[in-house]
């Protein structure tokens, strides 16, 4: 998995907002993995992958799983 070059002056739309583990966690959701499996495969919690998915939604407006994969696409 490779995010997207999230370096400065680079226009990432609604992602802008989002640092590189939330980025990573939106593309980890827009591929149909649970919480547990984002976790693995970050190497992280499940519950840091809640914090950053809870973190990004507040960024993003509140927005839901499907929604986050959606915009993901």
């Amino acid at each position: 998995l490779d995010p997207p070059d999230i370096s400065e002056g680079r226009n990432l739309g609604p992602f802008q907002k989002l640092t590189r583990r939330e980025i990573e966690v939106v593309i980890h959701t827009s591929r149909g993995l649970s919480q547990k499996e984002i976790a693995s495969e970050m190497n992280i919690t499940s519950k840091t992958v809640e914090i950053h998915k809870r973190n990004l939604k507040e960024k993003m407006g509140k927005i839901s799983d499907i929604q986050l994969a959606k915009m993901a696409i």
